[in-house]
Parts: structure tokens; C-alpha cells; sequence
């Protein structure tokens, strides 16, 4: 998905649902319909729809035909031609409608998913606990841990700021790697590369 791509999801999904509560909402109202007692879920009164083509006759009877009633739209999201076929006792909490590009459809996808494709696609950095140790004039060591990781756990990145070699600096790291897999009390008997 491209960035522009992503951008007008997240315009649309801002549009679409104001907050993740009102998500679930809407997503637990899709999940407890059933064929005999069906939920509409209206939003602001939008524009004059185009005229559609006459649905199929089902089990639940004949479709009229859409349009004119603008803001109304079919009464369960899932049936609508814009959205991929999902069996609704598939969709799990947290799961939300998103555009795919590369179908022309929205997709029912996971809420943490989106968060993930977000953050990779835009390369938001996550913040970590951080701690500093200027050992001295030429060696600073810069440890980074999820919040609450005790220094003596084995759950810190930690890389060495080398400035011996001037006008240059090294900058490297435990073990040679950025693996969250070291203890911070140990920083000074690593191995740096």
C-alpha cells in the first residue's frame, strides 16, 4: 500500500468512525444482526445517491431499488458491492473496514494491523526507556528498553559512542546487532562492533 494510499485510508477512516469505541460499536451491531432482525446504522444525512440497479430476489424478498434516500444505504454494511465478501461470524473484535487500493474494495482488517502498517509505513519511532552512561571523556554507552526493564534483565539494545579516534566517531553496538538481548549492568564488558 502506498503512502498516499495509506493517507487517504486514514482520511477515510477518520471519516468513517471518529473513535475506536465507535468502531466496536459498529462492528458488534454488524456481529449480532441476524436475517430476521436487522440494525441500521445512520450517520449524517449525506447526498443524493445515484439510482441503482434492481437487487435479487432473496430469501428476505425482492430489493428495491437505492437511491434517493441519501445517508440511508443498505442496512447491513457486509452486503454492500464497495465491501469483500466477509462471513460475519469471521469478524473478530477490533476488526474495521479499510480501502484496499488493489481491489477497489474495503477489506475487513484488524485494528492492530492498520496500527502496525502505520507505524512501518511511516516509520514512527517507538519510544523506549533510555539511560546514558558517559564512562569517559571518549566512551558514552546509550542503553534503550521497553519502560519497567530492570538494568540487569536481558532486555536492552545498547550501543557505544567511540570518539577516540578524532576527528571520526564510531558508533557501535553490543554484540554487533540492535536485538534487544543485553543487560545494561554488562554494558562495559560487551563486545562492540
Amino acid at each position: 500500500m502506498t503512502k498516499q494510499a495509506l493517507k487517504d485510508t486514514l482520511l477515510f477512516g477518520t471519516l468513517l468512525a471518529a473513535t475506536r469505541k465507535e468502531i466496536q460499536k459498529q462492528v458488534k451491531t454488524i456481529q449480532n444482526e441476524n436475517t430476521s432482525n436487522l440494525h441500521v446504522i445512520e450517520g449524517p444525512e449525506g447526498p443524493e445517491g445515484p439510482v441503482g440497479l434492481t437487487g435479487l430476489t432473496g430469501d428476505r424478498g425482492p430489493q428495491g431499488e437505492m437511491g434517493g434516500d441519501a445517508g440511508v444505504g443498505s442496512t447491513n454494511i457486509l452486503e454492500n458491492n464497495d465491501v469483500v465478501f466477509t462471513v460475519r461470524n469471521t469478524i473478530a473484535n477490533n476488526d474495521i473496514l479499510i480501502y484496499d487500493a488493489d481491489v477497489n474494495k474495503f477489506t475487513v482488517t484488524n485494528l492492530a494491523t492498520v496500527i502496525n502498517t502505520i507505524k512501518d509505513q511511516l516509520e514512527l519511532e517507538v519510544q523506549y526507556t533510555k539511560l546514558i552512561d558517559q564512562a569517559n571523556t571518549t566512551i558514552t554507552y546509550i542503553g534503550e528498553s521497553t519502560a519497567g526493564t530492570a538494568n540487569t534483565v536481558l532486555g536492552w539494545r545498547i550501543k557505544r559512542i567511540d570518539e577516540r579516534a578524532d576527528p571520526d566517531v564510531d558508533i557501535l553496538w553490543a554484540d554487533g546487532d540492535t536485538n534487544f538481548d543485553n543487560a545494561w549492568t554488562d554494558r562495559a564488558s560487551k563486545t562492540y562492533s
